[in-house]
């Protein structure tokens, strides 16, 4: 009876955060889909709902066809029902549907991006079998995801600090605008809960010290939890490596002593959760994982993480049709095929991870400068975040309750005010926790490392909007040490005995760290300096053969060169994909304000069109032409049909056309494992050739290929 009333505040605090954060998530969903920002904006959330309408009445997992819309792309055979009712619920137009508006429809197997999600697909079919398919039971779902994560939140919050401190991380996690706008996407944010839950079992496995039984009993429950998690947004397996390094590494017990147990649970924890998300391993074939990686080198994402790109680009659209493009090109030129490799195939999926691995052991401290700045933007992300409006998450305030605009709007004051204080509140944390124990502060740093740092794969809102609760919490502790030792009139005669014993084994640690993020990026970029060299000479000495300008006057006061030569490229067999490398000389003497150079495309959709234009500016010392290396692309007229693209040739404000010296192209470019844009002066040598941190970096680059 003691040891509950001990607990009273806590589950005082849980019941209310939970009731709260079930109305706040429910209403926000709510909120989304009246402002039409839900209306299901990607394909993917059409075919999604789609088959869980089936589901829901009684049809199976199946997609289905309304009007001339189809739902699913692989189905084949579907008979056509009433688009009115199916289509406009589907599209967000109709609140609720009926079952008995759904004509006949054959079954037919499901993408295996939508199977991936069959667990997902099952919970929001069996939202709607409780009542009839209708969009506020999915609005009540979304708000039991919000409420789980926000209860898991103050319980992590418990591990380190008091009942008030952990219930302000939790509403402050509430009330941020980039977690509420998570809300707009069913499988976005399926994986917040067990994000949560999963932070929440390894601060267990590191802070407390349990029984055996207790242990075992923890594991197998994290193991079945996030097996489910697996099967409704497959990133949530990325937290049980997290979970097994604390079991093995982090706990108080001494290795030696249970090793038993810390291995048996390690093993019956990945037990548990294979028996679970089994079903969803075996369609998921690789998940094209490396597609996904390849995507976060967009440069897009330089900004967002605050990088400073080389002489060259890893990858520039953050489109799937692109690295698509650019992986096939990759596997027929190292490995022909007799077809086109389509995402979602194991073909692909092999092609994409040697494209990845290549990419990778060529630019390795880009790699890691990436991860690293991955993890500088997450520790700040409050901070930032709250330097933004909520309208520019999409978050649709004008629906919002009044008191909750309020908060929204006192949060922001709060914490914008300590924007770029990040960095300082995490080496805070992890510091001061070592002065009392190192094992707690290296797994706060793994820990931190290890989540943050894969936000680089893809920095987007959608993917990072989770990762804001390590940050609060690093926040809040510091804050609530600070005032526990402002408390007691900072009498730290208790501690300051302690902290000078173990001053030398904390600044053992503070090198140890250091030297674990500094040694290996710098012994990456010595690696690297000599690959991207290789790799840059290779493009300049390769053979070249000349295209010939011949200008076209377009609109707009635009020419167009090598339109005949490189637009009349001979027609590709159906299903290829083909890459050339074309090579503009910028001449040396065009030194005033920077050329646009503009890759046009002709393309059937603009989804596949990936034109842009380069702004290249020559060195005021310069003596020698600027090289730019374009990789262009071509494809068969089937590949996919209708989204055929191929390289039209290369476009030159009328005025300055006399600023190119030469047009050339590649001889044999298959000769070429990677082809990547660069921008090369004639002293690239002695620039940097890697990418850099904005923030803390300055090394010798050149700014002369603007990409826009």
């Amino acid at each position: 009876m003691s040891a509950l009333r001990g607990c009273a505040p806590d589950i005082v605090f849980v019941l209310i955060l939970l009731v709260g954060a079930w109305v706040l998530g429910s209403r926000t969903t709510r909120a989304h889909r009246q402002s039409g920002s839900i209306a299901h904006q990607p394909a993917f959330d059409l075919q999604f709902f789609g088959v869980a309408l089936m589901n829901a009445c009684g049809r199976g997992a199946v997609g289905i066809v309304t009007g001339d819309r189809e739902i699913l792309p692989s189905a084949t055979g579907q008979d056509r029902i009433d688009r009115a009712p199916v289509g406009d619920f589907l599209d967000g137009r109709r609140e609720r549907v009926g079952c008995d508006r759904i004509g006949k429809v054959a079954s037919m197997p499901l993408d295996p991006m939508l199977r991936s999600s069959s667990y997902l697909i099952t919970m929001a079919s069996a939202a709607w079998r409780l009542t009839q398919p209708n969009w506020p039971s999915i609005d009540a779902l979304m708000g039991g995801l919000f409420a789980v994560t926000i209860a898991a939140s103050y319980g992590i919050g418990r591990l380190g600090m008091g009942p008030i401190a952990s219930a302000i991380v939790a509403v402050f996690f509430a009330l941020s605008p980039l977690h509420l706008s998570g809300l707009s996407n069913l499988r976005d944010y399926s994986k917040a809960p067990f994000f949560a839950i999963a932070l929440l079992v390894c601060g267990v496995l590191a802070r407390k010290r349990l029984t055996s039984i207790q242990t075992l009993a923890l594991v197998v429950a994290s193991g079945v939890v996030l097996g489910l998690g697996f099967g409704m947004r497959t990133d949530v397996g990325g937290y049980l490596p997290l979970i097994v390094a604390t079991l093995l590494l982090f706990t108080p017990d001494s290795m030696i002593r249970s090793w038993r147990v810390h291995v048996g649970g390690a093993l019956v924890c990945l037990a548990a959760f294979l028996s679970i998300a089994w079903p969803v391993i075996a369609v998921h074939a690789g998940g094209n994982t490396s597609h996904w990686a390849i995507l976060g080198f967009s440069h897009e994402f330089d900004s967002a993480l605050g990088v400073r790109p080389g002489p060259y680009r890893l990858n520039y659209f953050y489109n799937d049709g692109a690295v698509a493009t650019i992986v096939t090109a990759f596997g027929q030129r190292t490995a022909p095929t007799d077809g086109d490799t389509v995402v979602n195939l194991r073909n692909y999926d092999a092609f994409s991870r040697d494209y990845l691995s290549t990419l990778v052991r060529a630019f390795p401290a880009d790699a890691l400068v990436r991860m690293w700045a991955g993890v500088l933007t997450i520790a700040n992300l409050p901070f930032s975040d709250a330097a933004r409006r909520s309208s520019e998450y999409g978050l649709p305030v004008g629906l919002l309750p009044a008191g909750v605009v309020w908060a929204l709007d006192q949060r922001r004051q709060w914490l914008a005010s300590l924007n770029g204080a990040g960095f300082i509140f995490l080496t805070t944390a992890i510091v001061g926790i070592a002065a009392l124990d190192v094992r707690l502060a290296a797994f706060i740093f793994v820990a931190f490392c290890y989540l943050a740092g894969s936000s680089a794969i893809q920095f987007q809102p959608r993917h990072v909007f989770h990762l804001e609760l390590l940050t609060l919490w690093i926040l809040s502790f510091v804050l609530a040490q600070a005032f526990g030792l402002a408390r007691t009139a900072c009498d730290l005669r208790w501690a300051w005995p302690v902290c000078v014993r173990r001053l030398p084994v904390t600044a053992s640690f503070v090198v140890v760290i250091a030297g674990a993020v500094v040694v290996p990026l710098a012994a990456a970029r010595v690696y690297q300096r000599g690959s991207a060299e290789r790799l840059l000479s290779g493009y300049e000495r390769a053979p070249r053969d000349p295209v010939p300008p011949e200008p076209q006057q377009l609109e707009g006061g635009w020419t167009r060169l090598g339109a005949s030569t490189l637009g009349a490229h001979a027609d590709q067999p159906a299903g290829s994909t083909r890459a050339e490398m074309v090579v503009v000389q910028v001449s040396a003497l065009c030194n005033g304000p920077s050329l646009d150079v503009r890759f046009t495309y002709n393309a059937r959709t603009p989804a596949s069109d990936f034109s842009r234009t380069l702004s290249v500016r020559t060195p005021p010392e310069a003596e020698a032409p600027v090289d730019v290396f374009m990789p262009v692309y071509y494809a068969g007229a089937d590949l996919p049909n209708p989204r055929a693209y191929r390289f039209s040739g290369i476009d030159i404000p009328a005025s300055r056309t006399s600023c190119v010296q030469g047009l050339f192209r590649f001889r044999e470019p298959s000769r070429h494992k990677l082809l990547l844009e660069a921008v090369l002066p004639r002293n690239w040598r002695d620039l940097s050739l890697f990418q850099s941190l904005e923030v803390a970096e300055h090394p010798r680059t050149y700014a002369g290929g603007v990409s826009r």
